[in-house]
């Protein structure tokens, strides 16, 4: 009974001291670089939709390697995000590879992307291992940060990138460089069309460009978001809170994206496609905050 008591202390000690942003240079510091081969296998993840499996690598760190549809999307967006100053798993894209030590029989559903006799694999997306601050969880309508620039921008980051899943499970307290952070855990089902939930389809990503700022008024951006959460995702965003945020990825410019998406399997095709297409979308929202200053004033 007293170490749940305590447990339930430094948990809602952790809430309280939790933020959703961090300086950049703070979180690029806790990216201590990619996997280093050999991996050995430690385990097989069930949960998701996505095969997964737990490996270490050569210098003892431990990686949640994911396989199949969401590798390439998780990538880029874990690297956009944190670029931005948000929490998202630090993620490295592996073309190719081999795991050892799996034991012979032990795979279930990783045995459809891990030749088990070998360990080949490709196209993995490794994730590092995450900090969770145990029983600790939240939403986007923490009171703590609710009407925040910084809450805002994380939701222009989610129709940014139109991450579709966003879902309570994919919510958690994490501590990364020393700070309790809340965070999206899952950044998977990102760049396609939430409506149709699709994921890294660039057409269907540049189609719904066109659309996904549906108008100002009184300083509130009005967005178009098809995904689950959608109201709350859409919700009190101003256009001060835009402004800041764009302050934020300034970096982002295409070819640092192209670097970006060449880093996570994109094909030179994915790549001149995706560049130009979130470029766009940056360059419509800049477009849209003037009006919205102008739009307050009247």
């Amino acid at each position: 009974m007293q170490s749940f008591i305590l447990a339930l202390i430094l948990s809602c000690c952790a809430l309280h001291a939790a933020v959703v942003w961090q300086d950049p240079a703070a979180l690029a510091r806790e990216d201590k670089g990619a996997p280093a081969p050999p991996f050995r296998f430690d385990r097989e993840e069930t949960g998701g939709t996505s095969p997964k499996v737990v490996v270490k690598d050569a210098r003892g760190v431990t990686w949640y390697v994911k396989f199949g549809f969401e590798a390439k999307p998780e990538t880029l967006a874990s690297r956009i995000v944190r670029s931005a100053g948000y929490f998202a798993p630090i993620a490295y894209f592996v073309p190719k590879g081999q795991i050892q030590s799996i034991p012979a029989g032990n795979l279930k559903r990783a045995d459809k992307v891990i030749d088990e006799a070998s360990g080949r694999f490709t196209e993995a997306r490794f994730s590092r291992e995450v900090d969770f601050v145990k029983d600790a969880s939240w939403t986007l309508d923490e009171s703590s940060i609710k009407g925040s620039r910084e809450l805002s921008g994380l939701k222009l980051l989610i129709m940014l990138t139109s991450n579709w899943d966003i879902k309570d499970p994919n919510f958690a307290v994490v501590r990364q460089a020393g700070q309790p952070m809340f965070a999206i855990t899952d950044w998977g089902q990102t760049f396609g069309a939430p409506d149709m939930k699709t994921h890294w389809n660039c057409r269907q990503y540049s189609d719904i460009t066109r659309s996904w700022l549906d108008g100002v008024e009184d300083g509130h951006i009005y967005m178009r978001f098809g995904g689950k959460m959608s109201n709350v995702v859409t919700n009190g965003i101003r256009a001060e809170h835009a402004r800041w945020l764009l302050s934020r990825i300034s970096g982002l410019t295409e070819p640092r994206l192209k670097k970006l998406l060449r880093s996570a399997g994109a094909t030179p095709e994915e790549s001149a496609c995706f560049s130009t297409a979130i470029t766009q979308r940056i360059t419509s929202l800049r477009l849209t905050v003037p009006a919205a200053a102008a739009s307050a004033q009247r």
